[in-house]
This record gives structure tokens, C-alpha cells and sequence, in this order.
């Protein structure tokens, strides 16, 4: 990979972004599949636009993935995700936590990502190999090493009732080990926090590659880890469940969900 390919992304990323920014004044929501937590709205789909005109205008024969449609050549070794508006329904609701997520797939390695986040003017990036920023800045994980002093993200968006007393479960199973557990809204922001720091872990079932990929090496380039729930890596850009932390407390987290999942089977 050469630099270009990161520049893309961040700039596919600002680009997205804008067009965020400008759709606020005059939104249109919808429900996807009738689902009631599951919406798309009109500032989505014109960042998705976005997104894609900068991607295909510098790299045509490229494949592109979002979580609002494809685009490119099917047949490309290298595959574009793209979360045009990651925590839309924070977006709906005037809750400042959003971002635009994109990530460069080729083969089995994620090459680079950026994740922008207008609200803040922060953007995340990375690419393999070469560490990870913030508007420029280096990252580097926290040095916390113990779950009761850590502050985590877990998070579920669904309406499924099985679902939701599955995420129940789980939430509630970790507040009793760490400091603090959250629900922000947005997956690709929450590991961008892990990455820079401020908070020391995200779990999450049931995840999309555009809702991670770019935030899953933004997070490994900062010295974090990035596994399934049963510590295996995630190599394939597939649902997945998903445990990222700053590396120090991953172990333990992982023992803390296998003990949770046994209790749940019996």
C-alpha cells in the first residue's frame, strides 16, 4: 500500500462528513425493513454518495461495500467499507456521537482506515503497518490493566426481544467487574476511543465490517487488540462478534465473557 490509498479514505472520510453536516437542515428518516431501531435517513445516503464519488474517482476499479450500497467492480481484489453514518440514530436525536467510517480491504488485511468525526473535527487514521493518528497526532491505548479500573463500551441495536435479553445479560454481567460500561451509539467511534485512550474497551455482537473494519486498525496501529468473543482473530470481513480493548485487559475480559456465555447455557 502506498500512502495515496490512506489519503482516499480520509478524504472520502471529511467528505462524508460534509455532506453529514449539510443534511441536518433538511433530514428525512425511514425505517429499514419496518425494523423500529434500525433506521436510514437522507443525510446517509447522501454521504454514502460522497464517500463513493471520492473512492471511485481515484481508484475506479476498486470495489466499494456500504452499509447504504455497492459500488465499483465486484470482481476487485481491493474492497472499499463504508459506514456513511455511523450512529445514525444519535444523528436523529441531536446526540453529538457520529461518525464516517472507511476502510481499504485487500486480500485478508486491512490496509487503512479512517474514521472522521464532524461534531469534534477529529480524524482518525491508520494504516497497516505505519500507526495511528488523530488530526495528525499519534495514538497510543491506555495503560490501564485491570477491568474494575477500567471504563468500557458495550452496546446492541436491535428490536429483537431475544437480543435485547441477551445484551441485557452481558451489560450487566460486565458492570459487575469494571469501573464503568457505557452505550454510546456509534461502534467505529467507540473503537477510536479505545484507540486513543480514553476508554479501554468495546464488545459488541452481531457486527458488520463496515461498522469495524477501519476502526479495528486505527485501534491495532495504536498497540490495541482486536478479537471474536472467543479470542480468535478476525481475519474475514464478515458478522462478527466482536471484543476490542487496549490489549492489557483482554484477557481478562475474555474469561469474564466465557464465564458469562456458561451461564447463560445453563
Amino acid at each position: 500500500m502506498t500512502a495515496h490509498e490512506l489519503e482516499v479514505a480520509e478524504a472520502a472520510a471529511r467528505a462524508g462528513g460534509r455532506a453529514v453536516l449539510d443534511g441536518r437542515h433538511r433530514l428525512e428518516v425511514t425505517r429499514k425493513h419496518d425494523d423500529r431501531a434500525n433506521i436510514v435517513t437522507s443525510a446517509d445516503l447522501a454521504s454514502q454518495a460522497a464517500v463513493t464519488a471520492v473512492i471511485t474517482g481515484a481508484f475506479p476499479g476498486h470495489a466499494i461495500v456500504g452499509e447504504e450500497g455497492v459500488a465499483g467492480s465486484a470482481d476487485s481484489d481491493h474492497t472499499w467499507y463504508v459506514d456513511p453514518l455511523d450512529g445514525t440514530t444519535n444523528y436523529v436525536h441531536g446526540v453529538p456521537f457520529w461518525c464516517v467510517s472507511v476502510a481499504l480491504r485487500s486480500t485478508d488485511r486491512v490496509l487503512c482506515g479512517a474514521v472522521y468525526d464532524p461534531v469534534r473535527d477529529e480524524l482518525y487514521a491508520a494504516a497497516h503497518g505505519a500507526g495511528a493518528t488523530c488530526n495528525g497526532a499519534p495514538l497510543a491505548v491506555s495503560d490501564v490493566d485491570r477491568l474494575d479500573r477500567a471504563l468500557l463500551v458495550v452496546m446492541a441495536q436491535s428490536d429483537d426481544p431475544a437480543v435485547i435479553r441477551e445484551f441485557a445479560r452481558l451489560y450487566e454481567h460486565i458492570m459487575n467487574v469494571a469501573r464503568g460500561v457505557r452505550h454510546l451509539g456509534s461502534p467505529a467511534l467507540a473503537l477510536c476511543l479505545v484507540a486513543s485512550g480514553r476508554l479501554e474497551s468495546y464488545v459488541e455482537r452481531y457486527m458488520d465490517p463496515w461498522d469495524i473494519l477501519a476502526g479495528k486498525v486505527i485501534l491495532e496501529e495504536a498497540g490495541g487488540r482486536l478479537t471474536r468473543f472467543d479470542g480468535s482473530p478476525l481475519d474475514a470481513a464478515e458478522l462478527a462478534d466482536i471484543v476490542a480493548t487496549n490489549g492489557l485487559v483482554h484477557d481478562e475480559l475474555l474469561a469474564v465473557l466465557a464465564a458469562q456465555t456458561d451461564k447463560g447455557a445453563t
